[in-house]
């Protein structure tokens, strides 16, 4: 009978062990998921600023790549008039070659509209008289520019030639 009492001390001293050691792991699994409460909202956020950081920065180079877009746009377009003005100068059939004031001013300043932006398109005319082989060679040295606005900036484009009658020269 002694050795029954013995075993049953000694299987409730176990279940006591056993017990206090579930308790234990219990208790500290409890306290481990406890400790991570609220990491996985601060992961979330912290993932969310850099998000932000990101799409902040793609708003800020897409603004700058349409901003060079229009921009190129722009210029290409004050190529284009500046080409369009040289042509009618040259094109004008009536121009005494020893005097550029013979020019009349419509054709020295215009304003064009493109794509609603009003560009201003000025030429600036010189005698510029060639000698060759003893000969004076009549020619005009004329300067085209083009101005126009984009946001709070001017900008301009400026091309230049030398019309004559014979041959290509450089104007002193």
């Amino acid at each position: 009978m002694q050795t029954l009492h013995t075993e049953k001390i000694h299987t409730e001293k176990i279940a006591k062990v056993f017990l206090r050691s579930l308790k234990l792991r219990f208790r500290t699994r409890l306290e481990y998921e406890n400790s991570e409460a609220g990491v996985g909202l601060i992961e979330m956020l912290v993932a969310l600023a850099l998000l932000a950081i990101g799409l902040v920065s793609f708003i800020g180079v897409y603004s700058a790549v349409g901003r060079a877009t229009k921009m190129a746009v722009d210029r290409q377009a004050a190529i284009n008039i500046a080409a369009q003005q040289l042509s009618e100068l040259e094109a004008f059939e009536s121009i005494s070659w020893n005097y550029s004031s013979s020019i009349p001013s419509n054709i020295l300043n215009s304003i064009q509209t493109v794509g609603g932006i009003p560009y201003t398109a000025t030429i600036s005319v010189s005698d510029c008289p060639q000698q060759v082989q003893g000969q004076n060679v009549p020619s005009i040295s004329a300067e085209v520019t083009v101005s126009w606005t984009f946001g709070t900036n001017t900008y301009k484009y400026s091309e230049s030639t030398l019309l004559t009658t014979q041959g290509a020269f450089s104007c002193p």
